[in-house]
């Protein structure tokens, strides 16, 4: 696992930074640990800066209809 951090000037407001996101095929019931994607940062010029991994932290179960049916009903009834 990999930390990114970007250093720039003081006399600079911000750095002018952008990324990308690539997502794989992602299934879904997902392992610990497993690379989902990966994330590449890119300078002003366009010029790739790192490109890390996307991992997965902790497991992900795939859930049933019903689940998911309480799942949403809840969100719905909380947003209200």
């Amino acid at each position: 696992m990999d930390d990114v951090n970007v250093l720039y000037r003081k006399i600079d407001k911000e750095p002018n930074i952008t990324y990308k996101i690539k997502k794989d095929n992602i299934p879904s019931s997902i392992k610990k640990g497993s690379v989902v994607g990966s994330i590449s940062l890119y300078d002003a010029n366009n010029k790739l800066i790192k490109e890390v991994s996307l991992i997965v932290n902790e497991d992900v179960k795939r859930l049933n209809i019903l689940e998911l049916f309480l799942k949403y009903l809840k969100e719905i009834i909380l947003a209200i």
